[in-house]
């Protein structure tokens, strides 16, 4: 049996039942979506959302001057909190990485936008140090679960199959988000505007409006689960990905 870890880009996990009950992911080909149509403007609209999940990486950059002011941590304090960025990032790669693969790109990116508005509002309501570290390992998670499905995605959505045009676009999107949110952050702390409110309130928008979009944009993978099953294959992949003992069952 192959781990699902070392699956192919054209395969997708499906499950079998053991001799002792576990159900456990197996090898099947990956369906691709016969349903949808490419054109120029959908792979756009995917960039767009992939540069949106990286303003909120770099977004509360600028901030950290003002929470250290106003919560009275040090060196080491901050050190940490970017630190648990870099640890919400790898959780997010480790366990699913390949999740869209299986579930579809929309199963997976409107999570990881629900997670990144999550870690927002966390920041926007930061009342103490531990409300830094709750969001700032939220938006790492975000930032994790979102690039790998959606540079796939501009990559399926390309007219033509062009992967390596869509390779440059999901490419620019990365580095244009990146350089956009110190932009949206230090601005109204440069004008003295709810500095530690108003960036969060204009990225929180930001997502509402890229999650309202991703429902524009076609899907290019078949679910085979259905929604139930997907939570089982969502549950046996951590399972496997951490060596869980055999009482790591499904619900």
């Amino acid at each position: 049996m192959k781990p699902i870890a070392a699956l192919r880009p054209h395969e997708s996990a499906t499950f079998c039942t053991t001799d002792d009950g576990i159900r456990t992911p197996t090898m099947r080909p990956m369906e691709h979506s016969a349903s949808f149509t490419r054109s120029a403007g959908t792979p756009l609209l995917a960039a767009v959302a992939l540069a949106v999940m990286f303003v909120g990486a770099t977004l509360p950059t600028p901030l950290y001057p003002l929470y250290r002011q106003q919560f009275g941590f040090g060196e080491v304090t901050l050190t940490l909190v970017y630190s648990i960025y870099v640890l919400g990032n790898l959780c997010a790669l480790f366990f699913f990485a390949r999740l869209s693969d299986q579930v579809g790109r929309k199963f997976t990116a409107w999570p990881a936008v629900v997670i990144g508005a999550a870690s927002t509002v966390a920041f926007a309501l930061a009342s103490g140090t531990a409300w830094l570290f709750v969001a700032r390992a939220l938006s790492g998670f975000a930032t994790g679960l979102a690039p790998g499905t959606l540079t796939a995605w501009i990559a399926e959505l390309q007219p033509g199959g062009r992967s390596r045009e869509g390779a440059v676009t999901a490419t620019v999107a990365n580095f244009l988000g990146l350089a956009v949110g110190p932009i949206v952050g230090s601005l109204p702390a440069q004008f003295s505007v709810q500095p530690l409110r108003l960036p969060f309130a204009v990225y929180l928008a930001m997502l509402l409006v890229m999650g309202i979009t991703l429902s524009h944009v076609p899907e290019t993978v078949k679910n085979q689960y259905g929604a139930s099953a997907t939570c089982r294959c969502v549950h046996a992949l951590a399972c496997r990905k951490s060596n869980s003992p055999p009482s790591c069952r499904p619900p």
